[in-house]
C-alpha cells in the first residue's frame, strides 16, 4: 500500500520575536484499498490462461535420421545424426535464448501471435577421427543464420575457450554461401530450420508452464 508522509514546517518569526521551535503534523498514513491476492492464486491465473490459448505438442524421439533428446524439467535440447564416418550434433540451451515481441505485418503491425523465441544455438559435425567443425547460429524469419565458426581440434572439449572462433559476417559472399550449401549437405536444410523452429517453440512453452507449475507448488510449501 501506498505510503505518504505528510509533514508541514514552521517558519522562524523575525529577529525581534523570540526564536519558536519548529512544528511538525502528525505523520499521516495514506490507505490504498486494493484486491488481496496470494502468490500461488496469481500463477493459477497464468497457468490457466497459458494452456487456455495453447497447447504443448508431444516431442517425437526422432526427426528423419535425426535423434532428438531432451528432459522435461532441462533447459536443454539436442538432436544428433551418426554416419559411419561423423556426427551431426545440434544443441540449444533455452536460457541462451531471446523472447521478441513477435512478427508483424506488411504494414509493420505486430501480430497477436505473442512473444516469440528466438534460437541461439550450435552445429556441430565432429568426425570420428577427433575433431570438430562448430558453427554458432540463430534462425531469423525461418532461415538459418550462421554467426561464428571454428574448428575445435581433437582434446579440446566444448566447454574450453578455444577453438578460434572467426565471425562470419566478414566472410565474402560466396564463402557464406558455400558454407550453407555444406550444411544442407548434412542434412541442415530449410525442412530442417522449419521444424527446428517449431521445436524449440513446443519445448519453450512445455518448460515455462511446467516452471510456472513448479513455483506455485514452491510457494505452497508443497514438494
Amino acid at each position: 500500500m501506498a505510503l505518504r508522509r505528510l509533514a508541514t514546517v514552521a517558519r522562524f518569526a523575525a529577529a525581534s520575536q523570540p526564536l519558536r521551535l519548529p512544528t511538525v503534523q502528525p505523520v499521516r498514513t495514506l490507505f490504498v484499498s486494493r484486491p488481496v491476492f496470494s502468490l500461488p492464486k496469481v500463477l493459477q491465473q497464468e497457468i490457466d490462461d497459458e494452456e487456455q490459448n495453447g497447447q504443448a505438442a508431444q516431442i517425437e524421439p526422432t526427426y528423419q535420421k535425426f535423434q532428438v533428446e531432451h528432459t522435461v524439467g532441462s533447459a536443454s535440447l539436442k538432436l544428433t545424426k551418426k554416419t559411419s564416418t561423423e556426427s551431426v550434433i545440434v544443441s540449444v540451451n533455452l536460457n541462451d535464448c531471446e523472447m521478441s515481441e513477435g512478427e508483424t505485418n506488411e504494414e509493420g503491425e505486430e501480430q497477436e501471435s505473442g512473444p516469440v523465441i528466438v534460437p541461439y544455438f550450435t552445429i556441430e559435425i565432429a568426425k570420428n577421427s577427433g575433431d570438430t567443425l562448430v558453427f554458432d547460429c540463430t534462425t531469423s524469419e525461418g532461415k538459418l543464420s550462421l554467426n561464428r565458426v571454428g574448428l575445435r581440434r581433437k582434446g579440446q572439449d566444448s566447454t574450453s575457450k578455444d577453438p578460434v572462433f572467426a565471425d562470419m559476417q566478414f566472410f565474402n559472399e560466396t564463402l557464406y554461401e558455400e558454407f550453407y550449401s555444406y550444411l544442407d549437405k548434412k542434412g541442415i536444410d530449410e525442412d530442417f530450420v522449419a521444424y527446428f523452429d517449431g521445436l524449440i517453440a513446443d519445448k519453450e512453452y512445455s518448460e515455462y508452464v511446467q516452471l510456472l507449475k513448479n513455483i506455485k507448488a514452491f510457494a505452497q510449501g508443497k514438494e
